[in-house]
């Protein structure tokens, strides 16, 4: 599926696709990127970037298939809504880790997730202040004008590499 010999995957999660109930792989590693592979196609569908660096983890949430979470080595945590096509959260900062982030996971309710780190610290962390760029995304239909191959440009952007 991935023509890039220079990758080399660390992590990967399963999902079903929303508007089909394909079955998608997202998978990532050392080269920062994402890219979510539709089961039945064995094709990437979509590719996301916006991590500085290598992504070790990636978790979809237990509720809403679209969004994803990316641990990443520079020290930040994206949350991606795979079906927009956009990076619609972003952990770091003051409260975010001081290393790479190893893990993450979405509790049971999906309104919260955790993270552990090099810095030697796992936090608690709440999708609440993010609800409302979560359903901005969810209503956004970026492929609904065209059916071109579109590519986002700016950071944290997904391409959908399915048209």
């Amino acid at each position: 599926v991935d023509a890039d010999r220079n990758e080399s995957f660390f992590t990967c999660a399963w999902s079903i696709e929303c508007g089909t109930g394909d079955c998608v792989l997202a998978v990532a590693g050392q080269l920062g990127m994402i890219r979510v592979i539709n089961c039945q196609t064995h094709s990437v569908t979509r590719t996301f970037l916006g991590h500085g660096n290598s992504i070790n983890d990636l978790r979809f949430h237990p509720y809403k298939p679209a969004l994803l979470l990316s641990a990443s080595k520079d020290e930040s945590i994206r949350l991606w809504d795979v079906e927009a096509c956009v990076c619609v959260a972003l952990f770091t900062g003051d409260m975010g880790h001081r290393g790479e982030v190893l893990s993450i996971d979405f509790h049971l309710d999906g309104e919260r997730f955790v993270s552990a780190g090099m810095d030697n610290a796992i936090k608690v962390w709440s999708l609440k202040q993010c609800a409302d760029a979560i359903a901005k995304a969810e209503t956004f239909d970026p492929w609904s004008s065209s059916k071109q191959k579109r590519k986002a440009k700016t950071e944290g952007g997904g391409t959908n590499d399915a048209a």
